[in-house]
């Protein structure tokens, strides 16, 4: 077989000419090859590729032609292309010297440097000129995997076997450039230049060397427009020049910057890359995605593309895929930086908290952690309700950057989680009309809704649209506003114009399918949800909602079931579907069923803490004990700081009767987090069940000690007085945690209950008017007090309570049931609406079933509150007020015969049923 260089190419087709070979004709595949190397040789490499192809086309055997194609295709600035065809030819025995150089260099520019060195990395070549060049190729490769030791012995290995060789030079010049050794760097450069003033990657070098080390744009400028000079179709020049161009806000002049680089190289990747950025930058959204798309289909894994490609999705609204997209880059690099924010960022606006504040973990954790870091994990402290930890990092946020408004608004919030509400909201309304952002708006306006203060809440929502009136965000927190002032026309105009904003903003359709849910419009709900997915088939959030809305509106388990398995399929790994599926299944009482779900998800989730829970909590629930505790112990391996998972295995010891075990991991549970509310209960029970009050008392006493500015250590004393009936101490705990705790609400809704137990309703009715009026946005208070003056028969007083409640927290079941009990016995409508909306959150609760038929009856719809109450029989068999008030409402529906066998059966219940004699005297009178 003959030799491969060019020059001996050349030898071979002059000889075939004068021997006057048959084939040797004008269309020749020889011929062809002969047209190739003149174009090349002219630097007309697309022409070259269109006689080589014909060549190969006519002999696809020739090895010479596929090498030379290779070469080709690569200076035509198709790297993609000159890959297969170089790899081809290896695989037509072509010789490596030749080929291996172009090849190296081809996988580097297709993002393809792992490749290289897994394939090629020991690979010597024979002639030592080519192998310099492969091994220059081979260091950079080495380079960009992050190995210097092994990048600066292959740069040796061929400035050894050429010492002057421009391309090792060049690498090690830019390996002393990463190192922050500028000025080595830079006389590389120079000594290079000096002997070949037109080597373009050296111009091209110096000029990243002048941007990043000297800040002087314009003479960088200058080397990248001097290298363009030398190659016109060297594509980094190009990069770098529309980089410089969109930096400098000049989208013009990156356009026809990028209109010059898809002249020289229409088919390379950066090329159709730049073009999708810059389609973004001009907000073509749906031609950057279409462009992103393409790449995605070559270089799945490339980090730029897919922090591109979230960055659009975030864009256009979707953000489960753009939370995907960051997932990925931050997997293939968790160095990431920016990435790490914008993935917090996201997941903050999914409302995903505590995966926000993991994403952005090893940022904080850092030596030197930025700012923007900082922000992030205070914002999601604040949701995850950790105020002194969010203060912390929103302290050190604002020391590393002072005129940060975001950050400033978030410390101004933990102060008013502290209850410096006066101080707070002054620095906020400052914020917010000082400020061009709306960050202290959002807050200001969340922080008076949490408030209750529903006129200063419109108020500041207002101000921001004036502010931003195309901001999409902003109409969807007034439409907020407006749905807790109960205006759904207002909310749903607001919604609806965040829409035309931005059409695939996720929080606005979902607010106005809970009007259309409200307003019994299933139909338009499920349908925005349909359209949704007709643009992102695999967003697993509407999906979700789709089941939400088919399971609120009566629908087959098997059937809500299956949708929710839709969502599975759309994200395998994502929890929220599987964990929704484990909840559906196990409200109906399927536990085998939702075993079966928790430990798939297990399998396909291995480390989510949520889906452990969850798995655990199931395996309690089919009797699998040991099972589960192993699971909860498991939590512990992957989260030590777990309260919940100590709490859980301390929650099975005690079913277990091993009451030591079950107190030791309770105490680890409080140690941890003294406000978790099911630790301090377990342990109190079991301790003063024990006799070992004191021990109670000194664990609580301790952790007053260690934290005397959180509620944990008094709430956990108290509840030890309460246990043991002694309201007197109970309410002077509480007081003294008033007087010292920064987290007052729990101790206020405490001492209000303690107080209601000793029977000093006017001392509670007193406190508790007296807080709410400090705390208006305090919904636990507003129901606690509803429930007090349900007690005392006051029903007005309980209705605009319950009603208050429901302005804060409009889905709280409990005091939708209670506000159709008072509405009832107050003769007062809406009573019916009330009741079924709470049986629509919570279906097949007996309680709830038996307060709806109450309302039906008061509303004169007999054959209705017949069905309902018999329903809840059915429900709870055992139930003798159930059964006694079904045979009420057959009395009054004149149906004797159901009434007169529900009284026989609750005589034959015996003598601990309350409602025998009464159900006794009934028959009598039948």
């Amino acid at each position: 077989m003959c030799k491969l260089s060019t020059r001996r190419i050349a030898g071979f087709l002059s000889l075939a000419v004068v021997l006057g070979i048959s084939a040797c004709t004008q269309d020749s595949p020889q011929a062809l090859v002969a047209q190739a190397q003149a174009a090349l040789a002219k630097k007309d490499a697309r022409a070259a590729v269109v006689h080589l192809k014909s060549a190969l086309q006519a002999d696809p055997a020739s090895t010479p032609a596929r090498v030379l194609l290779g070469r080709a295709l690569l200076e035509s600035g198709d790297p993609a292309g000159a890959v297969v065809e170089l790899s081809k030819s290896l695989d037509q025995k072509a010789e490596a010297s030749e080929v291996m150089p172009l090849l190296a260099r081809a996988l580097l520019l297709t993002g393809q440097g792992k490749k290289l060195v897994t394939l090629y990395g020991g690979v010597t070549l024979p002639d030592k000129t080519a192998n310099a060049g492969f091994m220059a190729s081979l260091a950079t490769a080495w380079a960009l995997a992050g190995e210097k030791t092994k990048a600066d012995a292959a740069i040796a290995g061929a400035l050894v076997a050429a010492p002057d060789l421009p391309d090792a030079l060049i690498l090690q010049a830019r390996l002393m450039a990463g190192s922050s050794n500028f000025d080595g760097a830079m006389a590389i450069v120079d000594k290079v230049l000096a002997r070949d003033p037109k080597l373009y990657e050296a111009l091209h070098l110096r000029g990243e060397i002048q941007l990043v080390a000297k800040n002087d744009p314009k003479a960088a400028e200058a080397s990248f427009r001097e290298a363009l000079a030398a190659e016109r179709s060297y594509v980094p020049a190009h990069l770098a020049l529309i980089s410089a161009r969109l930096q400098a806000r000049d989208i013009a002049g990156a356009k026809a910057q990028l209109a010059e680089l898809k002249a020289v190289a229409p088919n390379n990747p950066e090329t159709v890359f730049k073009e999708a950025q810059l389609a973004y930058f001009d907000k073509d959204y749906a031609k950057a995605k279409e462009t992103v798309q393409k790449l995605m289909r070559m270089a799945s894994d490339n980090i730029g593309l897919l922090e591109l490609a979230a960055a659009i999705e975030w864009q256009t609204g979707s953000l489960v895929t753009a939370e995907r997209h960051l997932s990925t880059a931050v997997q293939l690099d968790p160095t990431l930086v920016n990435a790490r924010i914008n993935l917090a960022h996201i997941q903050l606006r999914l409302g995903l908290p505590a995966r926000a504040l993991e994403s952005v973990k090893p940022l904080v954790d850092s030596p030197t952690p930025s700012s923007p870091a900082l922000a992030v994990a205070g914002d999601a402290a604040l949701q995850l309700g950790n105020m002194a930890e969010a203060e912390d990092f929103l302290a050190r946020a604002v020391a590393a950057a002072p005129d940060d408004s975001r950050t400033r608004t978030a410390l101004a919030l933990t102060q008013l989680a502290r209850g410096d509400q006066t101080k707070a909201f002054s620095q906020l309304e400052t914020l917010a009309s000082g400020s061009k952002d709306s960050y202290a708006d959002i807050a200001l306006v969340s922080a008076r809704l949490r408030q209750n203060d529903l006129n200063a809440a419109l108020a500041a929502a207002d101000a921001m649209v004036r502010k931003d009136p195309n901001s999409a965000s902003a109409h969807d927190l007034r439409g907020r506003v407006l749905l807790a002032r109960r205006d759904d026309a207002g909310a749903r105009s607001a919604f609806e114009k965040a829409l035309s904003l931005e059409p695939r903003f996720f929080a606005a359709i979902s607010s106005l399918a809970e009007i259309d849910m409200r307003e019994k419009q299933v139909d338009r709900a499920r349908k925005r949800f349909d359209d949704l997915l007709k643009d992102d088939p695999r967003n697993y959030l509407a999906i979700m909602w789709l089941a939400d809305i088919r399971y609120r509106a009566g629908a087959p388990l098997e059937q809500v079931r299956e949708i929710i398995t839709q969502a599975i399929k759309a994200a395998p790994s994502e929890p929220e579907p599987r964990l929704k599926l484990i909840e559906v299944l196990s409200g109906q009482r399927q536990i085998k069923a939702a075993l079966t779900e928790a430990q798939e998800a297990a399998a396909a989730i291995p480390d989510n803490v949520r889906v452990l829970d969850a798995l655990g909590r199931m395996q309690v629930a089919d009797g699998n004990r040991q099972q589960a505790l192993s699971t909860f112990k498991r939590i512990t391996t992957i989260d030590s700081n777990s309260a919940m998972a100590y709490t859980r295995m301390a929650e099975v010891h005690r079913a277990e009767g091993n009451r030591g075990a079950a107190v030791a991991n309770l105490r680890r549970a409080v140690e941890i987090d003294p406000r978790l509310k099911a630790a301090r209960i377990n342990l109190v029970e079991i301790l003063v069940d024990e006799k070992r009050s004191k021990e109670a008392i000194e664990i609580a006493r301790e952790l007053q000690r260690r934290e005397p500015k959180s509620s944990g250590g008094y709430l956990l004393e108290a509840a030890v007085h309460r246990r043991m009936k002694n309201h007197e101490a109970s309410i002077s705990v509480y007081r003294a945690g008033m007087q010292k705790a920064t987290d007052r609400g729990e101790l206020a809704a405490n001492l209000f209950t303690s107080l209601l137990a000793s029977g000093a309703w006017k001392q509670a009715e007193s406190f508790g008017l007296d807080w709410i009026t400090k705390n208006p946005g305090d919904g636990a208070m507003h129901y606690f007090l509803g429930e007090g003056y349900l007690n005392a028969k006051d029903f007005r007083s309980a209705e605009k309570r319950f009603l208050e409640t429901l302005v804060l927290r409009p889905d709280y079941v409990p005091a939708l049931n209670n506000l159709a009990w008072v509405l009832v016995q107050q003769g007062k409508p809406g009573a019916v609406e009330s009741a079924q909306k709470a049986v629509e959150l919570l279906p097949n609760q007996p309680a709830l079933l038996d307060t709806l038929a109450t309302a039906l009856a008061a509303d004169k719809r007999l054959p209705e509150a017949l069905a309902m109450q018999q329903k809840a029989v059915d429900v709870a068999p055992g139930d003798a007020a159930l059964r006694f008030h079904l045979a009420k409402l057959a009395l009054q529906a004149g149906d004797k015969a159901l009434a007169r066998r529900e009284l026989d059966r609750l005589v034959a219940m015996g003598s601990r049923n309350p409602y025998r004699d009464e159900a006794g005297q009934m028959l009598k009178g039948l």
